[in-house]
């Protein structure tokens, strides 16, 4: 199983045709379900509880949305992803549990700590910033699962928190939290996968759409659309490749973790 799987709707009168004969374009055409397999854990699972509880919103198993809001979310962390983490912040990424009381530190210290803020001056928000720049959240969807993505050296540790509960109490994913590591490069290629997969399986479903069905459909114009995203989506991937382009000043964040009272 690949890491990032997908499953696009289908070329059905609803996907293309529009509002009063009004073509939608390539944009809608990406509707479908997605998920990733990390180890053992499936992302963007839905429990057998949620289908039964709210049914409009989850008739799929999988995370049901527009798969291009997926692909431009996620190319917007790639540079970020990128730059490997300094050595003392490895401790604060093991598990989703110790990425949770890293931020309940930095909350706390936010809030609290006047004395410790002579080392932050006025850039004190950096204690969490180099956490929200590698998340990849769904407000999208209902309780979307957040996930992030750290780089240690030649590996990725992924963390994902999806812990929203339904009112009966259990949850709304099939894995509430959890964390997976792989080696950096796989990682990449298997983005990389993803992308020769995922535009090639849409200019199959765009060519397969019959004009005669949408008089307002311009086959051509989408196709090429298609094309200019998958270009658009390579280059941002080799921001993946790009370590050592970004600067941050990790000392500041090193000093206040370092001397944080344990």
């Amino acid at each position: 199983m690949a890491l990032i799987n997908f499953r696009l709707s289908g070329t059905d009168e609803t996907t293309y045709s529009g509002v009063n004969g009004k073509s939608i374009g390539w944009f809608h055409l990406t509707d479908g379900e997605l998920w990733l397999e990390l180890g053992e854990s499936t992302i963007y699972e839905y429990t057998r509880d949620s289908k039964t509880v709210l049914s409009d919103p989850l008739k799929h198993e999988f995370n049901d949305y527009f798969i291009s809001r997926f692909v431009e979310d996620f190319s917007e962390i790639f540079q970020v992803i990128s730059e490997p983490l300094p050595e003392f912040l490895h401790r604060a990424i093991e598990t989703h549990k110790t990425l949770e009381d890293y931020e309940l530190w930095a909350s706390t210290f936010l809030e609290c700590d006047y004395q410790e803020k002579k080392y932050i001056d006025t850039n004190y928000e950096i204690l969490l910033t180099w956490i929200y720049r590698r998340s990849l959240p769904a407000n999208h969807l209902i309780g979307g699962p957040t996930i992030w993505f750290f780089r240690i050296f030649d590996q990725i540790q992924i963390i994902w928190r999806a812990d929203h509960k339904l009112p009966s109490g259990t949850h709304l994913w099939t894995y509430p939290f959890g964390e997976y590591k792989m080696n950096y490069d796989l990682f990449v290629k298997e983005v990389q996968d993803f992308s020769k997969r995922f535009f090639t399986e849409m200019n199959q479903l765009i060519s397969t759409i019959d004009d005669d069905a949408s008089k307002t459909f311009d086959l051509e114009a989408v196709l090429k659309q298609n094309l200019e995203r998958q270009i658009m989506f390579d280059n941002d991937v080799l921001r993946l490749f790009t370590n050592g382009l970004m600067k941050k000043d990790w000392e500041t964040i090193r000093r206040c973790y370092e001397n944080r009272n344990v």
